[in-house]
């Protein structure tokens, strides 16, 4: 789904919004939509009220905007290139080298984040958005709500390739692709099974990666309970540590007692053997 259309007034503020944490971006849109409605400016409150929060993976693909602007620039120029350039083959190449760039910025945007996604995830993403004129427009203004559903494959076969001419010419462009029906091996074919291909190592990846998160997830819950269990049996411990010291400071006490009580008995005891023996 296209965003609304934003207003030069509003551009700056708009690009923060999105570049700004995930986790603020409802709150920060309702204060901006907030301060629209305070200047008593109808439209732009609408406008903002109706812009929609990102996914987690088109937040970061927005971030790439702020983070290196330049490997998107280049993946529109390898695009412009392929849709225009002589050779067919080397343009699409560039694309893809371009496509893998761009998900090595997001990856380390998304690191940053907290919240690591794998490149080759990010590079089907933007595989899937480079297919869509819309999307890829947000893409490179760094407002992307949602990424489309492989829709950037269908970039590799759906360029156009010019017909041999039925005499010879001295164009590069007619003479490469002459070649490759010659070959009867089309580039484009070749790139997407091999795009394609990508896309279902990343998927794969993905469901590896939250098996291994799940996984480590029931390992947590367990080495959080084992801790639970072994902190209370410390403070068990320790209150029958405190309980024994009181008993052994009670019996010292006792026993010190004792040999007081003992001590003035034998005091006593050789007090009345003096007097019986001066008596005697």
């Amino acid at each position: 789904m296209t965003q609304p259309p934003i207003e030069t007034d509003l551009a700056t503020a708009v690009i923060a919004l999105y570049h700004a944490p995930l986790e603020e971006f409802i709150s920060r849109r309702d204060a901006l939509a907030k301060q629209m409605r305070a200047e008593k400016r109808p439209n732009e409150t609408a406008l903002v009220k109706a812009l929609r929060k990102p996914s987690r993976m088109a937040w970061t693909l927005d971030g790439i905007v702020h983070e290196d602007p330049a490997s998107l620039e280049r993946l529109a120029a390898a695009i412009d290139q392929a849709q225009t350039g002589a050779d067919l083959r080397a343009a699409l190449e560039t694309v893809k080298e371009s496509v893998r760039a761009v998900a090595a910025v997001g990856a380390r945007v998304a690191t940053r984040a907290g919240h690591p996604i794998e490149p080759n995830a990010l590079a089907a993403a933007v595989h899937a958005i480079i297919g869509e004129a819309s999307a890829f427009a947000e893409f490179r203004a760094g407002r992307l709500v949602d990424v489309p559903h492989g829709g950037g494959l269908d970039l590799l076969t759906a360029l156009p390739v010019v017909p041999p001419s039925a005499g010879t010419s001295s164009s590069p462009r007619v003479a490469t692709v002459a070649a490759i029906e010659t070959e009867k091996v089309d580039p484009r074919v070749e790139l997407a099974a091999s795009a394609r291909a990508e896309l279902r190592d990343a998927e794969k990846l993905l469901a590896e990666r939250r098996k291994q998160s799940e996984h480590a997830a029931m390992s947590l819950r367990t080495a959080t309970a084992k801790f639970d269990s072994a902190e209370h049996a410390l403070a068990q411990a320790r209150l029958e540590l405190e309980t024994r010291r009181d008993d052994v400071e009670r019996t010292r006490r006792d026993a010190e007692s004792a040999a007081a009580n003992l001590e003035d008995a034998e005091r006593a005891l050789a007090d009345a053997r003096a007097r019986a023996e001066e008596l005697a």
